[in-house]
């Protein structure tokens, strides 16, 4: 968002556009101006009206060398900001005149040269197409809502979301990577991590592998109780680098090595019916009791039944919609 202040009096060319700023957003006038004005106008206009991109020196992080990273950063801007920034950046390429960015991004007299602002600037200017673009690798719709990502990045924010549950984290995965491709991708990371062990200090790269470790315990938790993991897969879980480094802590990988012997119990075919449900002041009864028709398994894992299956009990409550449920 923008940090911002009001003066007592403003340069005569914009006083009479606006007197003051709407919260967390520049007057779309002022984008209308944009390219009628000098480049010099235009910085005055920034330092009069102490305009700042950033509020906290935290949005520079080690990531500001990433391109994805960078166009998060940007898109969490407000649509009018953002459309600024661009507009800025663009003029600044056009005139030869990058550095002078620098100074409107934040309050340098509150955060004199935050780590990695230079990396950030570069990245900023030499992917701006990228960035700037509401596609490629991040999609976003017009007002700044992500709607989309790749894999790769999908799996890189996996470290940086905080404490983004890791269930939520592995069933968004499973639902565009087999289990092979799962594996697959968790090796890579794991390996990555195995190699920055000599080059980045333990304090900073154990939260890393702590992600790591939690989102395969989740993953393996996941699939212990269900027989269609074969025998084969699971062995192969086992005798990969997980077991045979030691970048994961020994409590861990006994969770995880119980979680592949498991042997689940056996059951009879699990077979969808029929969900009694009444409608009555627009709230809807479930008769769990015979949501399965078979005798050992009355419940069973979401992510494990048919999505068409559930969006069909979705939309139970609108028969228009029924029809629409496609395979």
């Amino acid at each position: 968002m923008f940090f911002k202040r009001r003066l007592s009096s403003y340069d005569k060319d914009v006083e009479s556009l606006f007197y003051y700023f709407p919260k967390d957003s520049v007057p779309f006038d002022f984008l209308l101006l944009v390219e009628k004005m000098t480049l010099k106008q235009f910085l005055n206009v920034f330092k009069q009206l102490g305009i700042y991109f950033f509020e906290e020196p935290e949005v520079f992080s080690e990531n500001s060398r990433k391109m994805w990273y960078v166009k998060y950063v940007v898109w969490k801007l407000t649509k009018n900001n953002r459309l600024l920034l661009e507009a800025l950046v663009l003029r600044l390429i056009k005139d030869e005149q990058r550095p002078l960015l620098f100074e409107m991004l934040y309050d340098t007299s509150k955060f004199p040269h935050p780590q990695n602002i230079r990396a950030f600037l570069h990245t900023l200017f030499t992917c701006q197409e990228q960035i700037f673009n509401d596609t490629d690798v991040l999609m976003y719709s017009h007002d700044g809502d992500l709607i989309g990502m790749s894999e790769d990045v999908h799996w890189e924010s996996m470290f940086e979301v905080g404490e983004l549950c890791t269930t939520i984290f592995v069933i968004q995965s499973t639902t565009y990577m087999t289990p092979k491709a799962f594996l697959s991708k968790v090796l890579d990371l794991y390996n990555r991590l195995e190699d920055e062990k000599n080059c980045i200090d333990e304090k900073l790269l154990r939260p890393k592998i702590k992600r790591l470790e939690d989102i395969v315990l989740t993953w393996t938790s996941f699939f212990k109780d269900e027989t269609d993991e074969s025998a084969e897969f699971k062995k192969s879980v086992l005798d990969s680098v997980i077991f045979t480094k030691d970048l994961f802590i020994p409590d861990v990988l006994r969770k995880i090595k119980n979680n592949l012997l498991y042997v689940p119990k056996k059951k009879n075919s699990i077979l969808m019916g029929f969900i009694k449900c009444t409608k009555t002041n627009f709230l809807i009864e479930l008769d769990v009791e015979k949501m399965y028709l078979c005798k050992d398994a009355k419940t069973t894992k979401i992510y494990n039944i048919k999505s068409k299956f559930i969006a069909e009990q979705i939309v139970m409550v609108d028969q228009e919609l029924l029809g629409d449920v496609k395979l």
